[in-house]
């Protein structure tokens, strides 16, 4: 997750484009969860775990219906 989102900032700097302070808020509390969770769980595929996870799609990408993801 890490090398996509330094791609995700390296991209929007080229571009001048600016995300909101939730919206970088969001993703460094990603990267802080993927850190501790690699720590005190290893084996954990924390990645696969959160797409099994509809609360997190609820709360990363909103309350509507999602397509593409399950139910």
């Amino acid at each position: 997750m890490a090398g996509f989102v330094g791609e995700l900032f390296a991209t929007m700097r080229k571009h001048r484009i600016y995300g909101t302070s939730q919206f970088t808020l969001i993703i460094l509390s990603l990267l802080v969860y993927e850190g501790v969770t690699k720590q005190r769980h290893p084996a954990l595929d924390f990645q696969q775990e959160a797409i099994k996870s509809d609360a997190f799609l609820r709360v990363a990408f909103g309350s509507g219906p999602l397509r593409g993801f399950g139910t």
